[in-house]
């Protein structure tokens, strides 16, 4: 085989050559935590699985409504795993600006988070999941837990609109991921 072929043709080829070779060395380190590459594949596969058994297919889109970060990284492995395409959508995003991008994308699933810095996210999720684009199917929260910064059960205000992110990830264990 020559060099030339054992080089990884996309950015998911990179990523699992990382992931082989180096599956216990540091793939992120923040303040709170240092996640190897084979925590981070392993975290992208559940996500990918649960992906795939909500009935997301190769090629449709994916949003990213979080910090940078863990993640966000898993989140984006996950997807490209699937064959989805990610529109990463920035945390500082009125929430009317998030629901016009999420309906021009076309985008049917969402990844998001309950907090980040001094943002209330939690209002803004509600107000986009409120009147979703036709096209969202699935929404997948990280956290919300407690009460958000005004005093309110953040888990309740999002209750049958959102998935919990573990819960979602839950649903990929052992499921058949695409080639």
């Amino acid at each position: 085989m020559s060099a030339d072929a054992a080089k990884p043709r996309t950015v998911l080829g990179l990523f699992e050559r990382a992931v082989s070779e180096a599956p216990g060395a540091p793939a992120v380190v923040t303040p709170e935590a240092a996640v190897t590459w084979a925590e981070l594949d392993g975290r992208a596969r559940r996500l990918a699985g649960a992906l795939a058994a909500a009935g997301i297919r190769s090629g449709e889109r994916i949003a990213l409504w979080l910090p940078n970060g863990v993640d966000w990284l898993a989140a984006h492995w996950a997807a490209a795993r699937n064959g989805n395409v990610v529109v990463p959508i920035s945390t500082r995003l009125p929430a009317q600006q998030v629901r016009d991008r999420l309906a021009h994308a076309e985008a049917v699933a969402l990844f998001a988070t309950a907090g980040f810095e001094d943002i209330d996210l939690v209002a803004a999720l509600e107000r986009v999941l409120a009147a979703p684009p036709a096209s969202l199917r699935v929404a997948v929260v990280r956290g919300p837990a407690g009460r958000d910064a005004s005093g309110r059960d953040a888990g309740a205000a999002l209750e049958g609109r959102a998935t919990d992110w573990e819960d979602f990830a839950r649903r990929g264990e052992g499921a058949a991921l695409p080639e």
